[in-house]
């Protein structure tokens, strides 16, 4: 990838950082979010405890290079503990372009509960995070860190063909095709998660039916991302 290439991309990668610290609750230093460089040259990931006092600070130079094997080959911030989860993500899934790791509040807690999150809000919405049939999210049995390629391999087999796997009482892994998907599918599995929870105070509660989430026209990610990186601009008086 060209010099100026890469910049732009470390400027969006630090830019996705500011639309999760904005949008969902918990999204901190211990988080990470990466995207896939071309012809499996490595990755693009937030450096290890970058921007610690401040997420909305961080900055493209806090943005490291990481190969497929977990070393880092540019920046000057260690690489993230949980770099496995990345890597075999990537190794195995040729389609996904970019992976969230996030300990963000409402969807962690359906790590811990006995309890499936369901498709409420909205066909479009719903189909981001649970896919066309309206499917459970599945669930990594384990809250050990995700330090070991084994690990790794077993969160990777827990994701399957998936978009997003709850990590047992630690967080969430979500992905996509791009980064800007990745980054919206996990803004919108928070507001699917509280949406549930403010739904089960009344008791029983419907879900949206997979042939309307079927029916939903599947947008381009251009448009929220617009939104969402415009709310980034205003609050930081860009």
């Amino acid at each position: 990838m060209a010099s100026q290439n890469l910049d732009d991309a470390r400027a969006q990668v630090a830019k996705a950082c500011h639309i999760l610290c904005q949008q969902v609750e918990n999204f901190d230093y211990l988080g990470h979010i990466s995207v896939r460089l071309p012809d499996n040259q490595g990755l693009l990931i937030k450096g290890q405890h970058a921007s610690v006092g401040n997420m909305m600070k961080l900055t493209a130079k806090e943005i490291i290079t990481v190969d497929m094997n977990g070393k880092r080959t540019q920046g000057d911030y260690a690489v993230p503990s949980e770099i496995f989860m990345h890597t075999q993500i990537y190794l195995r899934r040729p389609d996904v372009q970019s992976i969230v790791h996030s300990h963000q509040k409402l969807a962690t807690l359906f790590s811990m509960v006995d309890k499936d999150m369901r498709p409420v809000y909205h066909p479009i919405r719903s189909r981001l995070v649970f896919g066309q049939d309206g499917l459970p999210l599945p669930k990594f049995p384990s809250a050990d860190l995700i330090y070991t390629r084994e690990l790794a391999d077993a969160v990777a087999s827990a994701l399957g063909e998936r978009d997003i796997v709850l990590l047992q009482n630690h967080g969430v892994v979500v992905v996509g095709n791009s980064l800007e998907e990745a980054v919206l599918r996990a803004v919108a599995l928070e507001e699917q998660a509280e949406w549930n929870l403010l739904a089960s105070n009344f008791g029983n509660y419907t879900s949206i039916p997979a042939a309307s989430l079927q029916r939903a026209r599947v947008s381009s990610p251009a448009g929220p991302w617009k939104y969402l990186c415009s709310l980034v601009e205003e609050e930081s008086g860009k």
